[in-house]
């Protein structure tokens, strides 16, 4: 299957044109977060491998053996913002593989140790990006066009991966490059 720029859902690297998301955290820093039992929140703008680097996080930690770790997607509470008696069974049922234990002192949304934030795509990331099209379709970028891309997109995943997108015409396979 040919890999394409994805601009929905978490990155599959063996289909989509992406960056390991661990390189773009500090995953050592991870690890020591996870093995000194701390929280930590992960802050990112749209598009830019959350979901993609917590799945990667949750393969790596349970490959090691010292961790099982689960993933509980919980946007199902989004439509019962205004109705906390359905919005909290909404988001039990979407954890329950937890063991119970109840976060005790404070407000249990003030617990964390750490913000990590992922940001835009580097102009690095970005060229890589491309390039990884260009080794796989043969189709070459003139080398100028390339701070043109930054200055409209300045790394941002979503304005780089809406370029180029494949569709049919007429019954016709066509690549789209534009927005």
């Amino acid at each position: 299957m040919e890999r394409f720029f994805n601009t929905a859902g978490p990155m599959v690297m063996r289909r989509n044109y992406c960056i390991d998301p661990l390189t773009r955290l500090d995953w050592e820093e991870v690890q020591r977060l996870i093995r000194d039992e701390r929280y930590f929140v992960l802050h990112a703008p749209r598009q830019t491998s959350k979901t993609s680097a917590l799945l990667t996080m949750m393969r790596a930690l349970n490959k090691g053996g010292l961790y099982t770790c689960a993933y509980a997607n919980i946007e199902i509470a989004q439509v019962t913002r205004n109705d906390v008696a359905q919005g909290i069974p909404a988001v039990c049922n979407a954890i329950s593989r937890g063991d119970g234990e109840i976060i005790t002192g404070g407000s249990a949304f003030n617990i964390k140790t750490k913000s990590l934030r992922m940001g835009n795509f580097s102009q690095e990331e970005t060229k890589a990006l491309w390039f990884q099209h260009t080794e796989e379709t043969g189709q070459e970028f003139d080398e100028a066009i390339f701070p043109e891309l930054w200055e409209d997109t300045f790394g941002q995943p979503w304005d780089e991966r809406i370029w180029q997108r494949d569709e049919s015409y007429s019954g016709l396979a066509i690549t789209v490059w534009g927005a």
